[in-house]
């Protein structure tokens, strides 16, 4: 069971990688359970590691994926031992724990396909944004979509773009900035708590 979880758990962090590309997000690489390379200058600019609980990786390619490119090699990958762990509140160890005391795997929830759907209007809408219509641009979105923006504050978003958007380029720059890897998970969570409940992964994988 527990092989069985580690691999399901991989499924899911792929699953979702996989999701924001599809979305055409700039944040869609693997940044959990990652073995990571970063250059020293890269490293230093951004202040390194984040003081956190758990999830430091995915926190530090946060910041790495706004100063330049986040690459995975096309290599053999390397394999760790599956394991059960409560050293952290969330993570590897934590979800396939929670994973072996389901009844079956089959009981596993894990975000439902319609939030990467949901995302895809917004990164579909960007190119089109300006200066002057981007209230008119966002209330064209999906309701659901509209509500998990509006509790992430994208108000603060139009006002950086009256600022600072010269072009659709530099337009372009500040939304995929402002939705950054962070800010899109908690916007995949809005959505599931309030549209799209949490589906079988077995389900959504197939």
């Amino acid at each position: 069971l527990l092989l069985d979880a580690t691999t399901l758990y991989e499924h899911a962090i792929r699953y979702y990688t996989q999701g924001l590309r599809f979305a055409g997000s700039d944040y869609g690489f693997l940044s959990l359970g990652s073995a990571l390379a970063v250059k020293a200058t890269a490293y230093a600019k951004v202040r390194g590691f984040n003081l956190k609980e758990a999830g430091e990786d995915f926190y530090l390619l946060n910041k790495l994926a706004k100063i330049g490119t986040i690459a995975t090699p096309d290599s053999s990958p390397i394999r760790i031992a599956a394991r059960l762990s409560n050293r952290t509140p969330f993570g590897t160890g934590a979800c396939v724990a929670q994973m072996c005391a389901l009844p079956t795997l089959n009981d596993f929830t894990y975000y439902s396909p319609a939030c990467f759907h949901m995302l895809k209007f917004w990164f579909d809408l960007v190119p089109t944004i300006n200066q002057h219509n981007f209230k008119e641009s966002v209330s064209s979105l999906p309701s659901p979509l509209v509500q998990a923006l509006t509790a992430q504050n994208i108000d603060t978003l139009a006002d950086h773009i009256k600022r600072q958007g010269k072009n659709s380029r530099q337009i372009a720059s500040i939304c995929h900035t402002w939705l950054d890897g962070f800010r899109t998970l908690k916007i995949i969570r809005h959505l599931q708590a309030h549209s799209f409940p949490a589906e079988p992964l077995i389900k959504s994988l197939a």
